[in-house]
């Protein structure tokens, strides 16, 4: 048994100690205890299991001298062939860990468009039903109106100023 282990068999026994209070304040930091262990048990077996895969591919890569020159692998001189299949399962983890990376960022493409349709969705509905409050109430309506036409004066003088300063810019830039 690992230290690890022995320190997550105590953190268990404190835990179940802490169950033998009882206490409405204790409650919160044993919920809280429980979730640090989950945690700490999750993380040790992954890296467990990372360590372990680490471990095989060393043993399946030892022995394999590998000099890379020029784009391709080449032999070490050992005539057995080991080094070729060495580099091809290499070749083999990195394409597979490439597309591993390739789902997770075609994943996260995915999320982000489906919240950005929601997103639209709802600022549409929100857009008709102030129309529909514009129509039913003149005032509103008027209102909404005067915005869209300040909306438009402030980007007409906007587009203005912004041509003016590239005029100046492009005089300055010419002398």
């Amino acid at each position: 048994m690992s230290s690890v282990d022995e320190l997550l068999k105590q953190l268990v026994d404190v835990n179940r100690a802490m169950d033998t209070h009882p206490g409405e304040s204790r409650n919160f930091v044993r919920a809280r205890h429980q979730e640090i262990l989950d945690d700490l048990r999750e993380e040790f077996k992954r890296l467990r299991t990372s360590i372990g895969q680490a471990q095989d591919t060393a043993e399946l890569l030892s022995g394999a001298n590998l000099r890379w020159g020029g784009g391709a692998v080449e032999d070490s001189g050992n005539g057995n062939g080991a080094t070729s299949s060495s580099a091809l399962l290499r070749e083999r983890g990195m394409i597979s860990a490439g597309m591993a990376a390739m789902d997770g960022v075609i994943g996260q493409a995915n999320a982000i468009a489906g919240s950005l349709t929601q997103q639209g969705s709802l600022l549409d509905n929100v857009g008709r039903r102030v129309g529909q409050v514009g129509h039913k109430m003149p005032l509103v309506n008027g209102i909404l109106s005067a915005i869209r036409r300040k909306k438009s004066k402030d980007a007409l003088i906007l587009s203005f100023v912004t041509a003016i300063c590239l005029v100046f810019v492009l005089l300055y830039a010419s002398r």
